[in-house]
């Protein structure tokens, strides 16, 4: 597949410019949309996400080829294995956020519109905009390359062909713990044993297992 770059020194939301403006898209091409700084951006639930220079923000837009849940994963693992390259021992908590050591250092949103994704991606490297959180530099201590952690980035993630649960689930945190997950006005408590091939999370509670595609895990 092609990889296309699109950079920008400064967008409201890289998702909504991608949106708007990458409505039809050449045959087997990844589109990548990049801003240095981005001021207006959002995640799940209508969250803001503001990025500062020194951070890793951009969309990437292809035709959806899984449902939107498996794409987040995909995404949420090929970011994953990008930080071990770095010595790094990242967790996923599901359903879009990345962790180190605890505290949150990424987080992903898949929009889907005319069968085409736009799938965003915010990574704190140099700046820690919202507390509590963390940045690459503030975990590590170093200065990292923008462009080497993007240029890993994809490379993994065009390489996630066929998403593998056994790859997901042992950089899962809260495995086989118990939990409790808000979504709107509902919450479930009981222990995560994973996710299953559709990409919902496996919660087992009061002797039987149930599916859960969204929500907010508080614990």
């Amino acid at each position: 597949m092609q990889v296309e770059k699109i950079v920008f020194d400064r967008l409201d939301s890289t998702n909504k410019w991608a949106r708007e403006n990458l409505t039809t898209l050449k045959p087997d091409t990844l589109y990548v949309v990049r801003a240095d700084e981005q001021t207006s951006g959002y995640g799940r639930r209508g969250h803001k996400w503001i990025a500062p220079r020194g951070n890793l923000i951009l969309t990437l837009v292809f035709p959806v080829t899984d449902s939107p849940h498996l794409l987040t994963h995909k995404l949420c693992l090929a970011l994953a294995k990008t930080l071990e390259e770095f010595s790094l021992s990242p967790q996923i908590k599901w359903p879009n956020d990345l962790l180190l050591n605890g505290k949150k250092i990424a987080g992903v949103i898949c929009e889907i519109s005319n069968s085409i994704a736009y799938l965003g991606l915010g990574l704190n490297v140099h700046e820690t905009p919202y507390q509590p959180a963390t940045s690459l530099k503030e975990e590590t201590n170093t200065l990292f390359d923008l462009e080497q952690i993007e240029q890993m980035l994809i490379k993994y993630f065009l390489k996630i062909e066929h998403f593998r649960l056994d790859e997901y689930q042992k950089r899962l945190c809260f495995l086989n713990k118990i939990i409790i997950i808000e979504d709107e006005n509902k919450t479930y408590t009981g222990t995560c044993l994973g996710i299953d091939p559709s990409g919902a999370l496996l919660l087992e509670g009061n002797n039987k297992v149930i599916k859960i595609f969204s929500g907010h895990i508080k614990s």
